[in-house]
């Protein structure tokens, strides 16, 4: 974003902090059930493990998707409380209506991560992020902001590609760990 000029940095920032700021909640849900997963597998519990992981997901969905609907619908006033350049204004304005969609995805990631390491699975799911965010998402950053044209949005565009491909690639995975018996460590 250093690359694109003050201004575009500056609402990037800005848009990230909005980001990181609603992924708090997807931790939050990563570690509930995380746990959850745990203990359904120390009961020896398959179908409650499966459950656990899957309703985070869902609770995971829901909620991020009620706080994108209320950042894309205020996105504007959003801008305005961080900024007062009419600049970075209509440029966060923009990459928060991105930040909107990515959040849901962005959350769906951490708590599949989450319901994975309830099953102790841990290096597949940590390759299947590398491959995710250093394989696919570097360069189609480096390609969508610069080359492309598409700026700070190009940025936003390659991190909801690289964040559906992590939930993707972790659903499929827990869907498949959990379809064999987790026995209790």
């Amino acid at each position: 974003a250093g690359w694109l000029g003050n201004d575009a940095l500056a609402a990037y920032q800005d848009a990230i902090n909005v980001n990181a700021f609603v992924f708090m909640l997807a931790l939050g849900l990563q570690t509930a059930t995380s746990v959850r997963v745990a203990n359904a597998v120390g009961r020896n519990d398959q179908t409650g493990l499966r459950a656990a992981g899957w309703v985070g997901v869902g609770i995971n969905i829901g909620l991020l998707t009620v706080v994108g609907v209320v950042i894309w619908f205020s996105r504007g006033v959003v801008a305005a409380v961080f900024t007062s350049n009419p600049a970075v204004q209509a440029t966060l304005a923009a990459a928060l209506a991105l930040v909107a969609v990515i959040s849901i995805c962005d959350g769906l990631q951490a708590v599949l991560i989450g319901a994975t390491r309830g099953v102790g699975d841990t290096v597949v799911p940590t390759v299947l992020q590398g491959i995710a965010f250093w394989v696919i998402m570097v360069p189609l950053n480096y390609y969508l902001s610069g080359p492309a044209g598409f700026g700070i949005n190009g940025l936003f565009y390659g991190i909801g590609i690289s964040v559906a491909a992590a939930s993707l690639f972790l659903a499929v995975r827990f869907a498949l760990v959990t379809q064999r018996h987790i026995r209790p460590v």
